[in-house]
């Protein structure tokens, strides 16, 4: 009895000491703060169908679980400030917080809750509901997963969420993006 014990910890040994013979630990998921200090928020519209007009959120907090090993699994909640909306042009941004377009007065928050869905023979999405200007509504991402940063885009139609004002200057599609780093950068890794 104790001859087999001593061989089948032999084996182990010498298997697990074979060159080639790797032992992967499944990482376990991990919850992301999400703020402006990791996570970029940001849209593209194009005026006049071909002028891109580019903005950011400057103020939001929420929280993104990931699973390293596995990218069709994950949850996020965001919650953002309506008002904290950067863009390059003063005038275009008073435009988009006006009651036309986000409407941050009346609506001051915007919210997406979602997860990840695994489709057979397709990368993975971040499928979730979003709250805008009063309306709820779905909303699926497309996700590029990555070692260093949860990246998603999606498309918004502007007229489904009661955002139809302007349509020649400001076509009816908004692009979004947001990047979460998921590796601490330089200045974070010295801490």
């Amino acid at each position: 009895m104790i001859g087999r014990r001593r061989r089948g910890i032999a084996f182990w040994l010498l298997l697990l000491a074979w060159p080639g013979f790797v032992v992967v630990a499944r990482a376990a998921p991990r919850t992301i703060a999400v703020s402006p200090d990791n996570t970029d928020i940001g849209f593209r519209l194009y005026l006049f169908g071909f002028v891109p007009l580019d903005g950011h959120f400057t103020r939001f907090v929420g929280s993104l679980t990931v699973d390293p090993a596995d990218s069709g699994h994950c949850s996020v909640t965001v919650r953002v400030d309506t008002a904290s909306l950067v863009m390059p042009n003063k005038e275009a941004l008073k435009i988009a917080l006006g009651a036309d377009f986000l409407d941050a007065v009346d609506f001051p928050t915007l919210a997406y809750d979602g997860a990840c869905r695994a489709i057979q023979g397709a990368p993975p999405r971040l499928e979730g509901v979003l709250v805008m200007r009063g309306r709820t509504g779905p909303l699926a991402f497309s996700l590029q997963p990555g070692a260093a940063a949860f990246v998603v885009s999606a498309v918004l139609h502007r007229a489904a969420w009661g955002m139809g004002a302007h349509p020649l200057l400001a076509g009816d599609t908004i692009r979004l993006r947001v990047t979460t780093r998921l590796l601490p950068s330089a200045r974070e890794a010295a801490h």
